[in-house]
């Protein structure tokens, strides 16, 4: 028999919840779960060294996606997503700003007047929202050598960063502050 030794990590809540119950409906220890995800993730064949390296799939739920439109008229385009099936959420008291959400995932309408750099920037950000501070992000792009584009930054909603895919696309991260007399929400969920 192979000698055994403890090994700690912290996962979240919902997936343990989620591993605990497969492991009594598969009758398997959590021991031997996590003993054979471990061992198929690093001797998977063809592995890439950024695979290899990247964010491991219980901690890809420290972030939401975020599509950012820049639109002309707000009201607008708050309609014609709201008839594609989105829901609004979230909507700026200067009417400036907008969040509808599809599942998981947000898009946000910025008046295009609003919009600082034009030339920098296409009219759709692609944008992650943090649930963790910026800081470990920042820390974890450089560890896996991200470009990063803009270091943290103070916007009138929160803190952002920008990366670099390795196509130069720009793709911003923000975390947004638990102010909330500037928005009206719409669902109580939001965030």
């Amino acid at each position: 028999m192979t000698k055994k030794q403890q090994f700690n990590v912290y996962l979240s809540p919902d997936l343990i919840e989620r591993v605990k119950a497969h492991s009594t409906e598969s009758q398997q220890s959590l021991s031997g779960i996590a003993e054979a995800a471990l061992r198929q993730y690093l001797e998977s064949p063809g592995q890439s060294a950024l695979a290899q390296t990247a964010i491991p799939a219980p901690m890809r739920s420290d972030m939401s996606i975020m599509v950012l439109v820049f639109a002309n008229d707000i009201d607008s385009s708050i309609v014609f997503y709201q008839m594609l099936g989105l829901d609004l959420t979230l909507r700026s008291k200067s009417g400036g700003w907008a969040e509808l959400e599809l599942g998981d995932a947000i898009l946000a309408l910025h008046r295009m007047q609003e919009r600082r750099v034009r030339v920098e920037y296409p009219a759709i950000d692609l944008c992650f929202v943090t649930h963790i501070p910026l800081e470990i992000l920042v820390d974890r792009f450089r560890r896996l050598d991200v470009t990063i584009v803009r270091d943290i930054l103070d916007e009138g909603f929160g803190r952002t960063l920008v990366i670099s895919d390795p196509d130069g696309n720009i793709i911003s991260i923000n975390e947004n502050d638990q102010v909330t007399e500037n928005y009206i929400f719409y669902r109580a969920s939001h965030r």
